[in-house]
């Protein structure tokens, strides 16, 4: 079943969740100016939060389709539609992570909950996982 829903950016980063970009999808292509836009709108977003104003960002519409679990507990989707976004808020909460490394320790966790999971046994799994283009780069 492909799921297309309209959800909280931080919905995709929780729990066992993980996704996959299928082979068939482009590279991960985004340049600076698509930045720079994703970074006005993280501006706008703490604006208005400074305001007392409970608003949310569209980041798009983001298309899953969820496979059969292999093992015990897993949830993993491929990602049809939403890799270049999901990518970018990604590399974007890796470097806030990056950042905060020695200097914020719970920030640091909290982030890297959201970027990865542990299974039962301690098995650590991406959340996003690239096809063979682009998986190099982003290990």
């Amino acid at each position: 079943m492909i799921n297309a829903n309209k959800d909280k950016l931080s919905s995709f980063f929780i729990g066992s969740l993980t996704y996959e970009v299928p082979f068939f999808q482009r590279a991960y292509v985004w340049e600076l100016e698509n930045w720079e836009l994703f970074w006005e709108h993280c501006l706008a977003v703490l604006e208005r939060y400074e305001q007392g104003k409970d608003d949310e960002h569209f980041i798009g519409t983001i298309i899953t389709k969820q496979r059969s679990a292999e093992r015990m507990g897993e949830s993993v989707h491929d990602l049809i539609d939403g890799q270049q976004r999901l990518t970018t808020v990604a590399l974007f909460l890796k470097a806030i992570r990056n950042r905060a490394n020695g200097v914020m320790p719970r920030l640091k966790a909290i982030i890297d909950g959201h970027l990865s999971y542990e299974d039962a046994y301690g098995t650590s799994y991406l959340r996003i996982t690239h096809s063979r283009y682009d998986r190099h780069y982003f290990a």
